[in-house]
């Protein structure tokens, strides 16, 4: 049985990986950059080749999902350097080393590889894993020279997963804002000119270990099968959670963050379902699921 190393498994997605690993039996190893609890967590910075090393030596895993990232859309623009410190040059790091171990290696990726300056005149249809790339904003970039890195260095032996609008059960989240912000307020505004999918972590969890179990290589889009907006999202859980808040529509323009956002990052699935040989969640679906865990918080 492959020994399964989670960098970054204090995150979103990493603990959502840990949770589905334990349960399938599978000889997990969580690694973080830092810790408290050296009991159950490794250290390991994929910033420096040293800690890797030092890693490999002491784990010697046979299979690597990262999810370590710089994920701060808004802050990369001013901390660039951080930013690809982390997602660019940490995944190479990754890659080398795994190339050397013969280790294979899930690197995972972003919508905002797509939606730049070139997305206003495309015409509006899910974007497939071989479509050229158009990064959105800093954090775009970043993640993008760490898919090409990967894709450079170590194709043979690894995937890339992009997803998008991820929501689990642990750390802040659209939802929870919303409906945090609702139980506050009479109104809000949301925006309703970005298009994408959003994506349940422990649903992308059961899926990033079947990909494993098959050993897939490439890219795979992983996310809810169709297209939604954050406005709809918000309309959706209020009225699910019997909140008499009243929300109105708001562009991006209008909501005034710093980096760029994509208006439309819709990740075409068939070639997920294909893989897995079964349908993809839609959004309501994944809304269903978060809403079952808070109800029951």
């Amino acid at each position: 049985m492959s020994r399964i190393a989670i960098i970054g498994a204090r995150g979103l997605l990493g603990t959502e990986l840990v949770l589905a690993g334990e349960k399938l039996g599978l000889p997990v190893i969580r690694a973080d950059i830092s810790t408290d609890d050296l009991k159950n967590y490794a250290i390991v910075d994929i910033t420096n080749p040293d800690s890797l090393a030092f890693f490999f030596d002491a784990w010697n895993p046979e299979v690597v999902i990262n999810c370590a990232a710089y994920t701060k859309v808004d802050d990369a623009e001013d901390e660039y350097a951080a930013c690809m410190k982390i997602n660019a040059m940490g995944v190479e790091n990754l890659a080398r080393i795994c190339r050397e171990r013969k280790s294979y290696l899930v690197q995972i990726s972003t919508d905002y590889v797509y939606g730049g300056s070139a997305s206003d005149s495309r015409e509006r249809v899910p974007y497939d894993e071989s479509e050229n790339c158009d990064p959105c904003g800093i954090y775009g970039w970043s993640k993008y020279f760490g898919e090409r890195s990967l894709a450079n260095l170590y194709p043979e032996n690894s995937a890339v997963i992009r997803t998008s609008w991820l929501h689990g059960t642990t750390g802040p989240n659209f939802i929870k804002t919303i409906l945090r912000v609702a139980k506050e307020k009479d109104e809000l505004k949301v925006v309703n000119d970005q298009y994408g999918s959003i994506t349940w972590a422990p649903w992308l969890a059961s899926v990033i270990y079947k990909i494993i179990d098959k050993r897939v290589t490439g890219i795979v889009h992983a996310c809810a099968s169709d297209a939604t907006t954050w406005y709809d999202i918000a309309r959706d859980v209020i009225e699910r959670s019997n909140l008499e808040t009243k929300v109105g529509p708001q562009t991006t323009a209008e909501s005034g963050r710093k980096a760029p956002r994509l208006l439309y990052s819709k990740l075409n699935t068939k070639s997920l379902s294909t893989i897995l040989d079964e349908e993809i969640p839609i959004n309501k679906d994944f809304i269903d699921q978060f809403m079952k865990v808070h109800q029951k918080g």
